[in-house]
């Protein structure tokens, strides 16, 4: 997978999987709902969702006793299946990143798959390998 505008965006990527035990279609809704995603990605910071195409989206996350301001726009909503946007924060270095999330059914509820494409370091990768896998941890107690 590709990404896009590379001049722009930074080469690196990362990729975090993570069975969820639900249904894609309610794990999509606690990316998309407002006071789910408040509550397990802003980490009890603020979230403003706009999940349709061109759609925007703010989410002050807590963490450590700061609180890090994300935000960017959606690219795909597909209900149950697939989110991407574009994501800027501290961490991208104030640069234009992308973030795919696939939801796959399995047998004990939803394969997530996401993809951060786009970072500007072998650092910032390595680093939101962590953050997200953090949060997706805190993800599969919510859902």
């Amino acid at each position: 997978m590709s990404t896009p505008n590379p001049g722009v965006r930074g080469p690196f990527h990362c990729q975090v999987p993570k069975l969820l035990p639900a249904s894609p279609d309610r794990v999509y809704k606690a990316w998309t709902d407002e006071k789910e995603a408040t509550a397990w990605l802003a980490n009890g910071g603020r979230a403003i969702l706009q999940p349709h195409v061109d759609g925007l989206f703010f989410i002050d996350m807590v963490y450590l006793e700061h609180t890090y301001p994300h935000y960017g726009r959606y690219l795909a909503t597909e209900p149950g299946k697939r989110l991407e946007f574009t994501w800027v924060s501290q961490g991208t270095e104030g640069k234009e990143s992308i973030v795919e999330v696939t939801f796959t059914p399995h047998s004990d509820g939803t394969m997530l798959t996401l993809t951060h494409r786009g970072l500007p370091s072998e650092e910032s990768a390595n680093q939101h390998t962590g953050g997200w896998s953090e949060i997706l941890d805190v993800l599969a107690t919510s859902v």
